[in-house]
């Protein structure tokens, strides 16, 4: 059993506030294994963000980089294995962010890339995900 912490929202009728609480996730079947991915692509629909979580091997993503770092011509398109695909909501995703960026934060270097931050709550705020 894991133990999450979680954010409550209050009744949309009242201005946004939020709370801390304990939240226990039960697993089902295999769902407290972990599914190893190193991409994740995105895509927003209304309402909705689908995180769709894959593998790529390791002799794509090193041709990736080399077509990234020499600029020499290749192939421009890989296959990889979806082993995960996560709909989300718009409040979802704002909490998703909201998390990461704290976990991040004392990670970073002291000069962060305020545009960069700014996307990204930008982001987290997008209407059409709501």
């Amino acid at each position: 059993m894991n133990k999450q912490t979680g954010i409550a929202k209050e009744s949309a009728a009242q201005p946004s506030r939020t709370a801390q609480a304990d939240i226990e996730l039960r697993p089902v079947d295999h769902s407290d294994q972990p599914i190893l991915a190193n991409f994740v692509a995105l895509q927003a629909s209304p309402g909705l963000v689908f995180l769709d979580f894959g593998f790529l091997d390791f002799q794509a993503i090193n041709s990736i980089a080399r077509l990234a770092n020499d600029n020499t011509t290749g192939p421009t398109s890989f296959r990889g294995r979806l082993v995960c695909r996560v709909a989300l909501t718009g409040d979802t995703v704002a909490s998703l962010v909201r998390q990461l960026n704290q976990l991040v934060q004392p990670h970073r270097p002291e000069q962060v890339n305020q545009p960069h931050q700014e996307r990204l709550e930008t982001a987290a705020k997008e209407p059409s995900l709501h």
